[in-house]
C-alpha cells in the first residue's frame, strides 16, 4: 500500500507532503492516530539510518538495536508538543518480550523526554480492527514489565491494562 500524507499540519504548508510506504499495521495505526490526536507530524523510523531512533534491548545475553516503527509529534492540551514512540509488534514474534523489556528500560532512563511510549498489538475480528496499546511510559508499567519473564505474562498485561 502506498500512501501520501501531509507530514505537518499547519495553517500554511511547512514541510509539504511526502510519499511513504507503511505496512498495513502502520497505515491503519497512522490513520487512527491522526484522526484522534492533535498530530503535528510523524516519521517512519527506518532501521539503521543515521537519523533513526535506536533503542537497545537484550536477547540471549547480547545487546541489539530496536528501531520503533513510528515517532509522532503531537500538540498537548497546554499547547506544548510531545514526542510519542509507537512500536506496533506482532505478539507471535520471538523477540516480543525482549523488546517490551527494552522499551521499559528505555522509559525508565529517558521517559521524561517523551510523551507516550507504546507497545501496540493489532486485534482483529470480522467486523473491526483495533490497536491495543500498552502505555509503557509510567512508573507502574515499567515496574510490571521489568518483572515479566515470558510471553504469557506480557499477554496478561495486554489483557488487563491495554487501552
Amino acid at each position: 500500500m502506498s500512501l501520501t500524507y501531509a507530514c505537518w499540519r499547519s495553517p500554511r504548508p511547512i514541510a509539504g507532503q511526502f510519499r511513504a510506504e507503511p505496512g498495513s499495521w502502520e497505515a491503519g495505526l497512522l490513520q487512527e492516530k491522526i484522526a484522534k490526536d492533535n498530530v503535528a507530524g510523524w516519521r517512519r523510523n527506518l532501521d539503521r539510518k543515521p537519523w533513526s531512533l535506536e533503542i537497545p534491548y537484550q536477547t540471549g545475553g547480547e545487546v541489539l538495536p530496536m528501531f520503533p516503527d513510528l515517532v509522532i509529534i503531537r500538540q498537548t492540551k497546554d499547547r506544548e508538543y510531545a514526542i510519542d514512540i509507537l512500536e506496533p509488534h506482532d505478539p507471535r514474534l520471538v523477540d516480543n518480550i525482549e523488546k517490551a523489556v527494552g522499551l521499559a528500560r528505555f522509559a525508565e532512563r529517558r521517559g521524561h523526554l517523551f510523551g507516550r511510549i507504546q507497545l501496540i498489538r493489532k486485534q482483529s475480528s470480522v467486523a473491526w480492527d483495533h490497536f491495543a496499546r500498552l502505555e509503557i511510559n509510567s512508573t507502574a508499567m515499567i515496574a510490571k514489565l521489568l518483572l515479566i519473564t515470558g510471553n504469557r505474562q506480557l499477554d496478561a498485561l495486554f489483557a488487563e491494562l491495554a487501552s
